[in-house]
């Protein structure tokens, strides 16, 4: 087994903040958390892309 005590333990608090700006934004395009997440690992690189992949007009 290796030594593994040099890598930080990471704590549910950490994954707060991602989650929250997650779900706001997922909010203000109209879709879901999960959906947001699958646009970002298929490629969307910035909000145009991503609106783009998520089929939405721009205004």
């Amino acid at each position: 087994m290796s030594d593994e005590s040099h890598i930080p333990q990471l704590q549910q608090e950490d994954f707060s903040a991602y989650q929250d700006k997650l779900r706001a934004w997922a909010r203000s395009l109209d879709t879901t958390p999960d959906q947001l997440v699958e646009v970002l690992r298929a490629g969307g690189e910035g909000a145009q892309h991503v609106r783009e992949l998520l089929g939405i007009r721009a205004a």
